[in-house]
């Protein structure tokens, strides 16, 4: 790898990466040197089949003729959480359009989504209330997931749910 070839070893410097790049067939390609690599995301690790969202999510895959490659990514969890969670919010609206979303999203208060791999949002409220330049942003995920790839090339979470990024946290490092 380049961080080799510059002269550190990948177990000497802490590699982060997005859970929407480093994909499993990538961990499997790096070998032994992807132990320790940190990893972050906006959803959970689509590699963590212990999840009941990402078991969900490759059930749903497989049932529409999909293959669950180990080229999936937070980014396909999302798409397909986000789709799940308009799903829901439409349910029963006499009319299904834009305008309606909007306003059902509004309205809704906090949204349950973690059942489907992202967390929990709160569309009638600014995520970071404190920060009046995010709030006007209508951002509304301040939260992220973390891992830490161990010996065996599995994405092992740092916490057991979505961390505050509005919130110090201390998360412990795994001991290889």
């Amino acid at each position: 790898t380049d961080v080799a070839a510059e002269g550190n070893h990948p177990h000497k410097v802490h590699l982060i990466a997005g859970l929407n790049t480093i994909t499993p067939d990538f961990v499997k390609q790096l070998g032994p040197d992807a132990t320790g690599i940190l990893q972050a995301g906006t959803g959970w690790s689509p590699d963590d089949k212990t999840n009941p969202a990402v078991k969900q999510f490759l059930k749903e895959l497989k049932a529409a003729g999909e293959p669950a490659t180990g080229n999936l990514t937070t980014q396909g969890l999302g798409a397909w959480a986000a789709l799940h969670m308009v799903a829901d919010l439409l349910e029963g609206a006499p009319t299904k359009d834009s305008a309606t979303l909007i306003a059902k999203l509004n309205a809704s208060g906090p949204l349950k989504i973690s059942k489907y791999g992202l967390p929990d949002v709160d569309f009638s409220k600014p995520a970071f209330p404190n920060d009046p330049v995010l709030s006007k942003q209508r951002i509304f995920q301040n939260t992220f997931s973390a891992f830490e790839v161990n010996a065996k090339g599995k994405a092992v979470p740092l916490a057991k749910t979505f961390i505050s990024a509005s919130t110090p946290s201390k998360l412990k490092l795994l001991k290889f």
